[in-house]
């Protein structure tokens, strides 16, 4: 487990590692993106489309939230310490509110995340990601470097820090039942055969074959999803790995995050390089999945896939070229949300998953209401 208060390179390179193996498995298993913003972006503003066409995000959330709670129990506590210090920043509630919307505004404008733009966009040579990340990160330690000189009410002292483990532990159960209950009861009604599918539904269930309004349509359908339930296992061990390299690498602690984006800490020598090692050790590995990819990597070869283990085909997008000012703006407070909580949305939903109440009852439902504010004004962009 990384070292919460101090530089941790080889707990870093490690988690960081694990994480990009998901990447990579997701890609080559399933052929899909691993993007923490897009999977939970997409349930809150649309369950019916991981109903009816992405059923493997259902595995994908179940999985994370199971692996979070059992490594959480066994291992680690989540986001507070036995032993508090007064040298490390620790973020009031207005914070966990304030970066909770801005993360949910600005991945959503944005469409990615560290993850998704960072460890897989970077590792499919996206120009769009390459931009995003040197956006989100540029802003991320304006941001933080200006608030430890100027904004202290996003800053608390480390006793105002702490939240109840009774609660968390409570919340986490009852966050953990619900989601095995809440995705059985998804996964049966998805499994229901429906005669009211249309060709948009389908896009995702891997159905290039279905022709709407013909006889063939039911059976296509079946097929489709026959289809999307390969990806279960590849979804659920991805998730489980994800999980598992937040917290090895430490990056479910705020400290990690800020530490690293805040320029002044270089000089009192404070500053927290384990998140260079976590995108390092991530890309390495989520680069290598690309490899595999016909037309994707960095280099091409006659082994190269033309579609995934478990799917008629790759689900990511093929045009890296095109930076617009959506990209942009959404990627600017992105880094503000970022630096001002010290989550971005894999770190948070490992803490929601564990019952951590101020990211439960703060961060969670301003990161909602973030996602539909972007959603309002994405019109305005086009």
């Amino acid at each position: 487990m990384s070292d919460t208060y101090t530089f941790a390179p080889v707990a870093g390179l490690f988690g960081g590692s694990i994480m990009g193996i998901a990447c990579a498995i997701l890609l080559v298993g399933n052929g899909d993106i691993l993007g923490c913003s897009g999977v939970s972006g997409r349930f809150i503003l649309n369950p019916m489309s991981a109903f009816e066409g992405r059923r493997w995000e259902i595995i994908f959330l179940v999985s994370f939230v199971i692996t979070s709670n059992l490594y959480n129990s066994w291992i680690v506590t989540p986001g507070q310490s036995e032993v508090l210090s007064e040298t490390i920043p620790y973020v009031s509630n207005p914070g966990y509110i304030l970066g909770g919307l801005f993360v949910g505004l600005g991945s959503r404008l944005g469409s990615g995340c560290t993850s998704g733009h960072g460890l897989c966009g970077l590792a499919r040579v996206s120009k769009r990601a390459f931009v995003a990340v040197i956006t989100f990160m540029g802003s991320g330690m304006l941001t933080a470097s200006f608030i430890t000189l100027y904004v202290d009410f996003l800053r608390c002292s480390p006793q105002d820090s702490l939240f109840s483990k009774p609660l968390a532990h409570i919340l986490g159960l009852i966050i953990l039942v619900s989601t095995i209950i809440g995705g059985g009861m998804s996964l049966a009604y998805a499994g229901r055969d429906s005669k009211t599918l249309d060709a948009d539904d389908l896009v995702n269930e891997e159905s290039a074959l279905a022709i709407v309004g013909t006889d063939e349509t039911i059976d296509n359908t079946a097929i489709a999803r026959s289809n999307e339930t390969k990806k279960y296992l590849y979804a659920s061990i991805a998730a489980a790995l994800f999980a598992i390299g937040l917290a090895v690498s430490g990056m479910i602690y705020q400290n990690k995050i800020i530490d690293f984006l805040d320029l002044t800490r270089f000089a009192n020598l404070s500053w927290d390089g384990t998140l260079a090692m976590v995108m390092g050790g991530g890309l390495l590995f989520s680069a290598y999945g690309y490899h595999w990819v016909k037309g994707i990597g960095i280099t091409d070869h006659q082994n190269a896939m033309t579609q995934p283990l478990k799917s008629d085909h790759f689900n990511m997008p093929y045009e890296t070229k095109t930076v617009d000012t959506q990209l942009i703006v959404g990627n600017i407070l992105f880094g503000c949300g970022w630096a001002i909580a010290g989550f971005c949305p894999g770190p948070a939903l490992y803490q929601f998953a564990t019952g951590n109440p101020k990211v439960v009852f703060m961060w969670m439902p301003a990161n909602i209401i973030g996602i539909f504010i972007a959603e309002a004004v994405m019109p305005f962009f086009a």
